[in-house]
């Protein structure tokens, strides 16, 4: 199954227990998949340069998320509740190491909407710095509704 759907995509990061403003995003996305093998893609523009598309994809799979960026920039990311993550963050001026820890990593697939639920604390170069809350909202286009029920 393929669908197109409409997304409702806020993250906050909280440093030292202090949470900065919420980023939100409302765009449309792709959703295809079967049983609890998922895929949903969409692309963000940077708030810099409009013309600077970034694709990703969010694979869910057993309980598992896996996110991936197209443009080679940042970082792709494994989100298995309980699970330490070490990856590379890539900027233009060089790589980081990175880690995710995440505490809360829930999806939920329905034929008319659904939604995913990731917190997790990132940590840069083996020191922390930030904890992180994403949720994404999603229905059916065909529905004609922006956020899931």
């Amino acid at each position: 199954m393929r669908k197109t759907v409409l997304l409702s995509i806020t993250g906050v990061s909280k440093t030292n227990g202090i949470p900065d403003d919420a980023i939100k995003l409302f765009t449309t996305g792709y959703l295809s998949g079967e049983g609890d093998s998922w895929k949903l893609r969409y692309s963000e523009t940077s708030p810099d340069d409009v013309k600077d598309k970034n694709h990703v994809t969010l694979t869910m799979n057993n309980g598992a998320i896996t996110m991936t960026n197209s443009q080679g920039k940042g970082a792709d990311m494994v989100f298995v509740r309980g699970s330490r993550y070490q990856g590379v963050y890539r900027t233009p001026y060089g790589d980081l190491d990175l880690a995710v820890f995440p505490s809360e990593v829930s999806y939920r697939i329905g034929s008319d909407g659904g939604e995913i639920k990731l917190s997790y604390q990132l940590d840069f170069d083996g020191q922390y710095a930030s904890d992180h809350e994403l949720h994404i909202l999603y229905a059916d286009k065909s529905n004609g509704r922006t956020t899931a029920s």
